[in-house]
């Protein structure tokens, strides 16, 4: 008994495209994520004398590796505002405000809803 199956390069191609998508789909959901994290870890920062705590909050994506999941970080720019961890955690003279913190387990539900709604279309439209 023969069994030919036919169509084999062609569902590979296709499958091809689906993780092309999907890896797409995903970058920008991360991304999407970031930047609304962004907007609520800004809303939550304390405003100080310059400002400059509040302007630092900002995105930065990681290169692509293969093999390991899309990365779009979310932190304060240490060339702005430096003292951001003495702040967060607090010094002798002053209490801890762990105003970033809060700022992303608050996020948590936003970020998922932004990854799973952008990772969801390529599926969606096969």
């Amino acid at each position: 008994m023969k069994v030919k199956v036919s169509g084999m390069k062609e569902l590979e191609r296709e499958m091809n495209k689906v993780v092309d998508e999907m890896r797409d789909a995903l970058k920008m959901g991360v991304d999407e994520a970031a930047e609304t994290t962004v907007g609520i870890v800004r809303s939550n920062t304390p405003e100080g004398p310059t400002g400059n705590l509040r302007r630092s909050v900002t995105t930065k994506p990681l290169p692509r590796k293969d093999g390991y999941p899309e990365v779009t970080m979310v932190g304060c720019d240490r060339s702005i505002a430096p003292h951001q961890h003495l702040v967060e955690f607090g010094t002798v003279r002053s209490s801890p405000n762990p105003f970033f913190r809060r700022s992303i387990d608050s996020a948590r539900g936003v970020i998922k809803s932004a990854i799973r709604g952008q990772a969801e279309g390529p599926i969606r439209r096969r």
